[in-house]
């Protein structure tokens, strides 16, 4: 508990009344200490109720990578039967809070709440602060509540280029990205080519225009060794990481390998999930 400003003054105001009244002996004087105390006590037994009986809770929106923020839905329970909670700031893990006005008895109240971690890895541990000045902001009631969750948290992705990957078929490419593949032939421009595809020094030549024409790449399997990957440990994972999100954002099947471990080339969704939960947990737990 915090006694504010206007506390300090109330309690002051209070001593000063206490003691004018046992001076003179005035029953008035006697009636407000005795109110001014009332009061004090009412505000310490409404204020510990306010806070009584709520629960919290962290919802992630979608998947979470390390020193970036996101979203959570932060979801205050008033468990209470008949009394609502009133000014309920919630603050998690000591960053910025967020208020509630009013968690009506038995109901629930979400707010989006933007939270970050500085690593990777599994978070279990999770410290939320529930302060609150109600009912006359004389004091700050706070408790601290440690709420069940667990989130998997990524490496953060570091921007990288599929330069050298190792193919399903066991030749490698030389790529900087994902799309156009080898080139094929030349052939007549036809309306829709894009420009920068075009080959200017023999259209020159020609008299016309003719584009290159290259592979399409963005089927082929692709396979991330992640101990072929520049940097240390740490910046071969965030690579890993943008290079899974990059394939699969062209929709190109691909897989990883470290060691011991691999996953097959695919596009699947749970296979994307099993990729970054390894690259997360590598090094930390035993999988």
């Amino acid at each position: 508990m915090k006694v504010t400003v206007i506390g300090w003054f109330f309690i002051f105001a209070t001593i000063v009344i206490g003691v004018a009244a046992v001076n003179t002996g005035n029953n008035l004087l006697y009636l407000i200490v005795s109110f001014l105390l009332s009061v004090m006590a009412i505000s310490g037994i409404v204020g510990r109720v306010n806070l009584s009986g709520l629960s919290i809770s962290l919802i992630p929106v979608g998947s979470i990578f390390a020193g970036i923020e996101y979203p959570f839905i932060l979801r205050v329970l008033n468990r209470k039967r008949f009394f609502p909670s009133f000014l309920i700031s919630v603050e998690v893990n000591g960053s910025h809070s967020v208020l509630f006005s009013v968690v009506l008895p038995g109901k629930n109240s979400e707010k989006i709440f933007y939270l970050s971690f500085p690593d990777r890895g599994r978070v279990r541990n999770l410290s939320v602060k529930i302060v609150s000045p109600f009912p006359f902001r004389f004091f700050y009631r706070w408790k601290v509540i440690h709420p069940e969750f667990e989130v998997i948290v990524y490496p953060k992705p570091l921007k990288s280029y599929l330069r050298e990957i190792e193919v399903s078929s066991g030749r490698r490419n030389h790529l900087r990205g994902v799309g156009n593949g080898e080139f094929l032939k030349l052939r007549n421009y036809l309306p829709g080519d894009e420009l920068k595809r075009i080959h200017w020094k023999v259209s020159a030549g020609k008299g016309e225009l003719f584009t290159k024409e290259f592979t399409d790449t963005r089927d082929v399997p692709v396979i991330i060794d992640l101990q072929s990957l520049a940097g240390s440990i740490e910046e071969k994972l965030s690579r890993a990481t943008y290079l899974i999100l990059q394939a699969f954002r062209s929709g190109v099947p691909v897989g990883i390998r470290a060691g011991d471990f691999y996953i097959h080339p695919s596009i699947d969704e749970n296979k994307k999930r099993q990729m970054l939960e390894f690259l997360a947990l590598y090094g930390k737990e035993r999988l």
